[in-house]
């Protein structure tokens, strides 16, 4: 990934420009200590001095008087402005001179060199927030989450465990618990599990349950990740228009999440017999079944939050190939698997210990949100347009954008169309705003 992959819009307070060139200098303050018949100098370092940024600037089109005006009244109010630097975000600036040029060869544009000095102590280097970070916390959250789990899976176990009266009724509730981690790996080929009873091995066994999961998911996180071929790497064949058809990512999404679906349901159905148990010992059995469910429900809803951040992760490095709804659709799908695994956990535990593991996960939730905004907004705003002249998706492109090739976008946007060199004049159809 280069920095033109994720350039910010620069703006001084608030008033856009367009940038050339930008440099940033760094500066130190140094004491030096010379000495009489010595040879050499002693330096002492006093500290980071204010960051100094030199800009090159241009306005250009029949307009750009009219927003030059605005910018140089921005640039005359006195004191410090926010400026949004294209590549390291928001910052606190001082403008300290700018020098306005025409030339001939221009004479519909005028470029500006402007000084700026930092303002305020103590800002970071990098303030933007790069799209492509938010699918990592998302998964990120997932690990935290897991974590949260193991411990208190690892708290509660030993006190049901001292619930159990016998030697019997402990191999039971051990053969119940460890008969989820069979009946999901029949699911699974290429998986090798730990074999450790869960009673005595409560971090194994969840880590098989993990591990279970997560090579369930990785088929289809890894065809969300399988980066699109352009046209330009396969001769000059041109990509086939296939209107209608579902994309790659959203069919992974779907086949990743009826397959974690399936190994639930397996793992809930326990092939233990519990015929030789005391009627004293069933509501323990429930209750750790209900504990070691949710644990399977919650290693299932954060293989698909990892599926669903390597989805949003390919759709802001490639080729972009869903449209807004389908980007709603993976988001909501995840929260609300999330939301279930939040419930389960504060039915199955304390108040006091549910909170360890509901707080990640609502974070991890935000973080699924905030990456499906991420991929949302690298893109303009969608609108509802009437195509402006009778013909076919390349046609209309070429009509709104003056690039033929975006007909594949519209393709992608449109997934009602089914036929796509067919379209009249003043049929309504979704469209990005430029």
């Amino acid at each position: 990934m280069a920095w033109k992959d994720n350039l910010l819009p620069a703006s001084f307070r608030g008033v856009a420009f367009e940038v050339l060139s930008i440099e940033d200098t760094l500066r130190r303050s140094v004491a030096e200590h010379e000495y009489a018949y010595l040879e050499g100098t002693d330096t002492e370092d006093l500290g980071g001095k204010g960051r100094r940024l030199t800009v090159q600037a241009i306005f250009w089109g029949n307009d750009y008087e009219t927003r030059l005006r605005d910018f140089i009244t921005a640039l005359e109010t006195p004191g410090e402005g926010e400026l949004i630097h294209p590549v390291f975000g928001s910052r606190r600036m001082q403008l300290t001179g700018a020098r306005i040029g025409h030339t001939a060869e221009m004479p519909d544009a005028a470029t500006l060199s402007l000084e700026f000095t930092e303002s305020r102590i103590g800002q970071s280097f990098f303030n933007a927030t790069l799209a492509a970070s938010k699918p990592d916390a998302a998964a990120n959250g997932a690990d935290t989450s897991w974590l949260a789990a193991v411990n208190s899976f690892r708290f509660a176990l030993p006190s049901l465990k001292s619930l159990v009266p016998g030697v019997a009724e402990a191999l039971a509730l051990a053969d119940a618990i460890d008969s989820k981690v069979v009946q999901i790996r029949n699911l699974v080929s290429g998986y090798v599990s730990s074999g450790l009873s869960a009673l005595n091995y409560p971090t194994a066994w969840m880590g098989d349950i993990r591990g279970l999961f997560q090579t369930i998911a990785d088929p289809f996180r890894n065809s969300a990740l399988t980066r699109l071929v352009s046209s330009s790497s396969s001769g000059n064949t041109a990509p086939s228009l296939n209107v209608g058809s579902v994309p790659a990512r959203l069919s992974a999404w779907n086949s990743g999440t009826a397959a974690a679906s399936e190994a639930v349901t397996a793992g809930a159905t326990s092939t233990a017999s519990f015929t030789t148990l005391r009627l004293a010992t069933e509501g323990t059995l429930k209750q750790a079944n209900a504990l070691a469910d949710a644990q399977v429900r919650l290693a299932s809803t954060l293989a698909l939050v990892e599926l669903a951040a390597a989805i949003f992760s390919a759709e802001i490095d490639d080729t972009p190939t869903l449209n807004p709804d389908e980007v709603e659709q993976i988001t909501n799908d995840a929260r609300a698997a999330l939301q279930a695994s939040l419930d389960d956990m504060r039915t199955v535990f304390d108040a006091e210990h549910a909170r360890y593991i509901t707080e990640p996960l609502k974070t991890t939730a935000l973080a699924v949100q905030d990456a499906a905004r991420a991929v949302l907004v690298l893109r303009p705003p969608v609108l509802v347009r009437q195509a402006p002249i009778t013909g076919n998706l390349a046609l209309i492109a070429f009509s709104l954008y003056g690039d033929y090739t975006r007909c594949y976008e519209l393709a992608r946007l449109n997934p009602q169309i089914k036929l796509p060199n067919f379209i009249k004049a003043g049929q309504l159809i979704n469209a990005y705003a430029s």
